[in-house]
């Protein structure tokens, strides 16, 4: 977290905001108790200016969203990223996928993750292909497949940080 020039609170996922920081866990319970004991006057110094807890979380969930669709825009233009049902399925059985991100309204759901679980390969779950097919520059997707190690460690951290704020 960090302190605004105007002594608000923002959230600070990629660290490289200027001003005064300050680390709390990123889970929703942290969170609250952070802001419920205005514990954040201490290292970002008195006089700030606390949001509402649902609005604080909101505009970090909004921030960490930004960010998990920046690093899958950057994964497909890449080529590290691929879409379609097709290739996630081709890409678990040669031991080329490393992190699948399957809609929750794809059709494909049950049989994606239960091969993924078979094969040890983690799977984040967004809620429509609608959403996952914007992000990824077309109409509709059911799944991305990510094939790089490096770029699904970023990814499953970010969800993990997403799912930890709800």
């Amino acid at each position: 977290m960090v302190r605004t020039p105007a002594g608000s609170i923002v959230a600070d996922w990629r660290r490289n905001l200027s001003g005064r920081g300050a680390h709390v866990c990123s889970k929703r319970p942290c969170i609250e108790r952070a802001v419920d004991r205005r514990m954040f006057n201490r290292a970002l110094r008195d006089g700030l200016q606390y949001p509402p807890k649902e609005q604080l979380l909101d505009s970090m969930r909004t921030a960490l969203e930004r960010q998990w669709a920046t690093i899958v825009r950057s994964g497909l233009a890449a080529k590290l990223i691929e879409p379609g049902v097709q290739f996630a399925m081709q890409a678990i059985h040669h031991g080329k996928a490393r992190y699948l991100v399957v809609a929750q309204d794809s059709t494909s759901l049950t049989r994606i993750t239960t091969l993924a679980a078979d094969r040890d390969i983690p799977v984040g779950v967004v809620d429509s292909k609608d959403r996952l097919g914007a992000i990824a520059g077309r109409t509709t997707t059911g799944v991305l497949t990510v094939l790089s190690d490096q770029l699904a460690k970023r990814l499953l951290r970010a969800h993990i940080r997403m799912n930890d704020l709800d």
